[in-house]
């Protein structure tokens, strides 16, 4: 069985090309958990939109955010295993760019794991929304 201290730190990647217009709501999302011992990794794969300047004044505001520049195109799996290396956390999860999550949902997920510490892995409901108010509930 794991040892993990009753606060640990939660990594959170962020894997990311040319969606600076997502990227605000996904990272806001996670900087408003309601558990805050959390890092953000933003790998940027070589975005040639605004991300850089996004993720520089992002990291410049909040001290948890950790921006990757990918030098050139790594293409999405090398982009999502860079983001993985350069979590420091007892934790981890991704995030997709174009994704977001409740205020609550590290919360939940670290406490499920904190009290079950024979499970590896903790997940939420997904929704898809097109537009609003319209969603979709995709039960897993």
């Amino acid at each position: 069985m794991r040892q993990v201290d009753s606060n640990p730190l939660v990594s959170i990647g962020l894997p990311t090309y040319n969606r600076a217009h997502l990227l605000t709501q996904a990272a806001e999302s996670v900087l408003a958990q309601d558990y805050t011992n959390i890092e953000l990794i933003i790998s940027d794969n070589a975005s040639t939109d605004g991300t850089r300047n996004y993720c520089e004044e992002l990291c410049r505001q909040d001290a948890r955010v950790r921006y990757i520049p990918q030098p050139t195109n790594l293409g999405p799996w090398d982009n999502h295993i860079a983001a993985l290396k350069g979590a420091n956390g007892d934790f981890f999860m991704f995030l997709g760019d174009d994704d977001w999550i409740d205020r609550s949902y590290v919360s939940g997920c670290l406490q499920f794991l904190l009290i079950h510490r024979d499970y590896v892995l903790a997940s939420g409901r997904a929704y898809m929304f097109a537009g609003t108010p319209f969603y979709i509930r995709q039960r897993i």
